[in-house]
């Protein structure tokens, strides 16, 4: 720019050849500053949903509309003992064979309706864990289609001692 200021631009040239003249370069130039500005709010999105998943204390997945894991949160890899490595795997990456099963279930039951649904159920990690916990699932759409699930895993004793709290509120 004139006034010394600095573009980010994307550049595309071509050499134009006319007999009898010299060669002349022909250029066009794109101002990629909006798209730079675009991506580095994606950025600030993307580390905001992060802080804001991992700040729930409960354990949050999320899966693709094949019911391989997206994303998990600080609580589920803790939780369960996993880490980021079961991301694209499915859930009997981190449940054993029966409980992925009833997972699964749960999803496609979820992936069928409008609603969010839940069940009550005892999960048996791969690393031989149980936990007794209440299963949220909910399809996440865009365009009519299920694109993903989102869920989270409630144990039952904070479950219990949460309903406690509310007795005891009253």
């Amino acid at each position: 720019c004139r006034d010394g200021t600095r573009l980010p631009v994307w550049v595309q040239a071509d050499r134009v050849l006319q007999e009898g003249e010299p060669p002349l370069l022909f250029a066009f130039l794109r101002d990629l500053s909006a798209s730079r500005k675009v991506q580095e709010e994606q950025r600030h999105q993307v580390a905001f949903l992060r802080t804001l998943l991992d700040t729930i204390p409960s354990p949050v997945f999320y899966k693709d509309a094949d019911l391989n894991l997206t994303s998990i949160n600080r609580p589920f890899r803790e939780l369960l003992s996993v880490s980021d490595s079961v991301i694209g795997q499915p859930i009997g990456s981190v449940f054993d064979a029966d409980s992925a099963e009833r997972l699964e279930k749960l999803d496609r039951v979820a992936m069928d309706s409008e609603r969010a649904k839940f069940a009550h159920m005892t999960l048996t990690t791969v690393q031989g864990d149980v936990h007794n916990a209440v299963v949220f699932s909910r399809a996440v759409r865009a365009n009519g289609e299920v694109v993903s699930i989102t869920g989270a895993l409630v144990n039952n004793a904070e479950l219990d001692a949460h309903a406690r709290s509310e007795i005891f509120a009253l």
